[in-house]
């Protein structure tokens, strides 16, 4: 399978300008990876789904508009950490998720208990500092 990278395929060239240079990967068609299903009443707050290492994005998805369910699909063997966003919401981190073979599918929730996250409010600090 072939798996285009939107996000590092559109890069600027220094003077302003977009351009596109494609950034494909051949990705074996065996599926591994995270699944899970977040709480359906977060869906309409930008949620994003991540799978991390050291704090650097591996992979990440949203989830289904309807169910709330997701999947980070063929992810090297490794341990990552799930990490789970949506506007005016607190973040949740799921840590050392292990993947442990190409094949394995690991799933760290269902759609009887989906991962929450509970209301946060967001506020802006200016001023200046000398």
């Amino acid at each position: 399978m072939l798996d285009f990278d939107a996000c590092k395929s559109i890069v600027t060239n220094g003077i302003g300008n977009y351009v596109l240079k494609p950034v494909i990967k051949v990705i074996p068609f065996e599926l591994n990876g995270i699944s899970g299903f977040v709480d359906p009443a977060l869906l309409g707050s930008n949620v994003m789904v991540m799978a991390q290492q050291n704090g650097v994005v591996i992979q990440s998805t949203a989830p289904d508009a309807a169910t709330g369910e997701f999947i980070l699909a063929r992810v090297a063997p490794g341990t990552y950490d799930v990490v789970i966003t949506a506007d005016n919401h607190a973040t949740a981190v799921i840590s050392a998720v292990p993947i442990a073979s190409t094949t394995s599918v690991v799933n760290v929730s269902d759609s009887a208990m989906p991962i929450t996250l509970p209301g946060s409010t967001t506020h802006v600090v200016s001023g200046m500092a000398t």
